[in-house]
């Protein structure tokens, strides 16, 4: 099963054989909160790094449209199985993206802004801030795979029916064949008054 181009290279015959000698990303899961279980996708160490040689999607690529956002960088891994995109807004929030995944199409993305400021518990609050800055990021980033302005509906829907969101909740809005989920993972408090908040996007198993 293939994805839409735009989200990673395609790869030539000696990138698979680099590829399939390369080692297992390395993921930390503990990033990963909640009750997701995104830790169990293709990018849980175990399961790669046994068997690299299977998998199915290809070397991750650039998904910034660096017309609406021109202050980003991209690093791709030397296994060239993660990679890690940095936007700097002009309004001073920043965003990491990590592209990562092997049988899961996998995004997280890691938003760091001073214009939040709630307690971690306020989950209805985090929520909507989580839907604000998908919506603010849906036109810079050139993935349809992930389908952001769907996920956002999906987390409003979401929000609405359910008194107190959890963090880590799958919420699924997309793909019979295949499925197609977003979490709202945590929020973080940072130094200088800056809150980081973590939204995951994942498309698989493919």
């Amino acid at each position: 099963v293939s994805l839409i181009s735009g989200c990673y290279k395609s790869e030539s015959a000696s990138q698979n054989s680099k590829r399939a000698a390369a080692s297992a990303p390395t993921v930390d899961s503990g990033k990963i909160a909640g009750n997701s279980n995104l830790t169990d996708l293709s990018v849980n160490k175990s399961n790669d790094a046994t068997k690299p040689e299977d998998c199915t999607r290809a070397v991750p690529d650039s998904i910034v449209k660096k017309s609406v956002f021109p202050q980003t960088t991209f690093d791709l891994s030397e296994d060239e199985r993660t990679g890690t995109e940095t936007v700097l807004f002009s309004n001073g929030d920043k965003l990491t993206i990590t592209n990562a995944g092997c049988e899961h199409y996998y995004l997280s993305f890691r938003f760091e802004s001073k214009r939040f400021n709630a307690p971690a518990t306020d989950t209805k609050f985090w929520f909507k801030r989580a839907i604000e800055l998908i919506e603010e990021t849906q036109s810079g980033i050139n993935d349809a795979s992930v389908q952001m302005k769907k996920a956002a509906v999906a987390l409003e829907s979401y929000i609405k029916k359910t008194k107190e969101p959890q963090f880590g909740d799958e919420i699924d809005y997309g793909g019979r064949d295949i499925r197609t989920f977003v979490t709202v993972e945590k929020v973080e408090k940072l130094s200088e008054g800056k809150f980081a908040l973590e939204i995951n996007f994942a498309v698989g198993p493919l």
